[in-house]
């Protein structure tokens, strides 16, 4: 072999090794950093976003515990101040969830009012027409409202026989509604 052949030998297996050794040893380095580098801007971003949430959280927990702290006294009580207005206010609310139904409201009467020690229980006798459907309704209306209603002493009748009443057949409904409001603290 010739002194420049062993030379360039000599060299090719340099860089030859060389480039093993950027491969093998180099260039994953690189690449971890670079994975390394877009995950932490990953993770800034998200560290951004996460402080921006709970800023925003603080600022609506602060504001629903305002809420609660003011209304906290009358949770599920009907708002207003005397018996007159409550059993005008279940009137008017009782009218216009049977009307949206399309029932026919036949007879309202205001019972006498129980007071207790921390409430005052106010009452309307109810005599209705209306249908399965819009019975169901007008009942789930009471129950999924903000105020606490207690239907009681219900008593459904069917017009129809009842071999050929159906869902559409008109019932006459009787129940009492009662609607409870929180009393003043006497002094």
């Amino acid at each position: 072999m010739t002194k420049q052949r062993h030379a360039f030998l000599s060299l090719m297996i340099l860089i030859l090794l060389l480039g093993l050794a950027y491969l093998v040893l180099v260039k994953p380095a690189l690449d971890a950093r670079y994975a390394f580098s877009e995950q932490w801007e990953s993770l800034q971003f998200e560290k951004q976003k996460l402080q921006q949430t709970i800023a925003k959280s603080e600022s609506v927990l602060a504001d629903i515990e305002y809420l609660k702290q003011q209304d906290r006294e009358a949770l599920g009580f009907m708002k207003q101040q005397s018996e007159a207005l409550a059993a005008a206010q279940l009137q008017q609310l009782l009218t216009d969830i049977v009307t949206k139904n399309d029932s026919s409201l036949i007879s309202t009467q205001v019972l006498e009012t129980e007071v207790s020690e921390s409430f005052s229980t106010v009452t309307l006798s109810v005599n209705l027409r209306a249908n399965v459907q819009s019975l169901q309704n007008i009942i789930y209306y009471f129950y999924d409202n903000d105020s606490v209603f207690l239907i009681d002493n219900i008593s459904i009748q069917s017009k129809n026989n009842a071999l050929t009443a159906d869902a559409y057949s008109t019932l006459d409904i009787r129940f009492e509604l009662s609607g409870f409001m929180k009393r003043e603290a006497s002094l």
